[in-house]
């Protein structure tokens, strides 16, 4: 698909999703209230995100090319079997913006195992893993080169106490249900099919039998995304469903007793939803 033709679909959704969004003044939940005011309206810059844009900014230029294993959707730029590392950056990393909303949200649930399921060149890996430095992380990526250079990035980083399983997500689930490992806080982001999506998230409740914190990248990848996302914040396991646009979180808290679900904005982004509305 043309970048232009994308451009004005991700707009489109974005006006719908925001005006119908909801600021930390709408929210009064303690649990969504925390999330809000920690992770949605904190603007804090942390060491981190330096070291991160710093090598960002060193793969953007980076002009050789990899082979790529693609066993999801796919990318909406470029399908080819080889990609420019600066061009996989730019399109498949997440941006500062999303890694620092990664960064405070594992920071706010305090998990005590990480899985990430979409390695590509660890760009949301070390967001993730530099907000909780002692949590052991385990990131799953499937192509053989791709799983090389984010190694490379990890190591480069110093991000230490981590895992890097090249396998695919199936593989790795199943090696997780076998182990006995339960991790409380999941990233998933790299297939994006809704279908494939639906079955990760139910094995994925399957595995850990406490609190759990799942974050599902691009629900509005399409159509299908977007009907999977609407489909699991209905499950009755999920006891609050945060809708963030580049994200959704999902949250199981037996001590959540009637489900939630929230659109959420920075507050700045409504300033007339600040509790001060009959000014205007």
């Amino acid at each position: 698909m043309k970048l232009w033709l994308l451009k004005i679909r991700w707009l489109y959704k974005y006006w719908n999703f925001y005006s119908k969004a909801q600021t930390i003044y709408d929210v009064h939940a303690p649990r969504a209230f925390g999330f809000a005011r920690e992770v949605v309206e904190d603007r804090r810059m942390f060491y981190a995100f330096f070291r991160i844009r710093a090598l960002r900014k060193k793969l953007l230029g980076r002009t050789e090319t990899i082979a790529i294993k693609d066993y999801g959707a796919g990318s909406k730029v470029n399908n080819s079997a080889s990609r420019s590392i600066g061009e996989l950056t730019r399109f498949n990393a997440v941006s500062e913006l999303e890694g620092q909303t990664l960064f405070r949200m594992v920071q706010y649930f305090e998990p005590q195992l990480i899985l990430e399921l979409g390695t590509s060149l660890a760009i949301s890996t070390l967001y993730l893993k530099l907000g909780a430095r002692q949590i052991p992380l385990i990131t799953v990526e499937a192509s053989p080169e791709t799983a090389s250079l984010a190694l490379k990035n990890l190591d480069q980083l110093q991000a230490g106490n981590f895992e890097l399983w090249q396998c695919t997500f199936e593989e790795a689930l199943k090696r997780l249900l076998f182990s006995g490992l339960q991790p409380d806080f999941v990233y998933l982001d790299g297939d994006h099919r809704g279908e494939a999506t639906l079955n990760y998230l139910k094995q994925l409740l399957e595995l850990c039998d406490t609190r759990q914190v799942i974050v599902i990248a691009d629900i509005y990848w399409s159509d299908d995304m977007e009907q999977a996302w609407n489909e699991v914040c209905g499950l009755e396991d999920i006891r609050l469903s945060i809708d963030l646009f580049h994200f959704g979180v999902l949250v199981t808290d037996p001590d959540i007793i009637s489900k939630q679900h929230y659109r959420l904005v920075p507050a700045r982004y409504k300033p007339w939803r600040t509790g001060l509305g009959w000014f205007f």
